[in-house]
């Protein structure tokens, strides 16, 4: 019994002391990039019809070249270096401030626009993230009692941009569905027949980003260009997390097929 529980402190510490050199590496990455104004990042950005206030981009940077690891083909056990890319970095925090770790929208160097990876198409993305993600978040702009919460960068931008919150409202991007959610106490069978989906009740082993204590009401962003049911069942089990917390919480959806950046998007073309 003593051994397992040393083996057990010991995977801890392990665990831990992995966490802190990425995150040491992280913040390395953050802090040597370039504020984004102004970068080929920020016309990305503009290029989704996206302008955010400047307090919105400030852990948003740029890096002119960033190595690219993705797997060469299909067959590739392991990741490798497959060139150099323009990057949007964000930074992952935690509910205390500290990065843990980071996002990356890699670029294509020739225009605004996300690169499409070398390699294996099928594995490589434009959008990686290092280090500690789940619990943490990337902060679009200061903490403010009323939080707008969705999934990707992009996302959140737009929908702030449209004016759908209250003025004093602080924008926050949980990278994932699954981090933004945390984990649920079991899965039941998807309608369809195919896969699962949560059951809705949260896991309180399992909580997901912890917001810090000053965040009050909170709006959770969902778009609707994925499965229906599984991201509502997502939105669900966050609601009912951040209202067992004490919070107010409300879900803003985008139409169907379609998500807040499409809907930005539509606007200025109507316009």
């Amino acid at each position: 019994m003593e051994e397992r529980k040393d083996q057990e402190l010991a995977r801890q510490v392990a665990e831990q002391q992995k966490q802190e050199r990425s995150a040491d590496r992280a913040a390395r990455i953050f802090n040597d990039s370039m504020p984004i104004v102004g970068t080929q990042a920020m016309e990305y950005l503009r290029r989704r019809g996206i302008v955010p206030p400047l307090e919105l981009v400030a852990d948003l940077r740029f890096a002119a070249g960033l190595e690219y690891r993705g797997y060469p083909d299909r067959d590739a056990e392991d990741e490798t270096g497959l060139g150099v890319f323009p990057c949007m970095i964000a930074a992952i925090r935690n509910a205390a401030g500290e990065i843990t770790g980071i996002h990356r929208t890699y670029l294509d160097p020739n225009e605004p626009a996300k690169l499409k990876p070398p390699g294996d198409a099928s594995q490589n993305k434009a959008k990686k993230s290092f280090g500690t993600v789940m619990g943490s978040a990337i902060r679009l702009g200061p903490v403010r009692r009323v939080m707008a919460i969705g999934e990707g960068i992009e996302t959140c931008l737009s929908w702030y941009q449209q004016g759908r919150g209250p003025d004093d409202l602080g924008v926050i991007s949980a990278v994932s569905l699954g981090n933004l959610s945390g984990g649920c106490t079991a899965s039941v069978k998807h309608p369809s027949g195919r896969g699962t989906v949560p059951n809705c009740v949260p896991d309180p082993d399992k909580p997901g980003i912890i917001l810090p204590a000053e965040v009050e009401q909170i709006i959770l962003l969902g778009d609707g260009d994925s499965d229906a049911i599984a991201t509502r069942a997502r939105l669900l089990v966050a609601a009912r997390r951040f209202r067992e917390q004490g919070r107010m919480v409300s879900i803003d959806y985008a139409p169907p097929r379609a998500d807040w950046n499409d809907v930005l998007l539509e606007q200025k073309r109507a316009a």
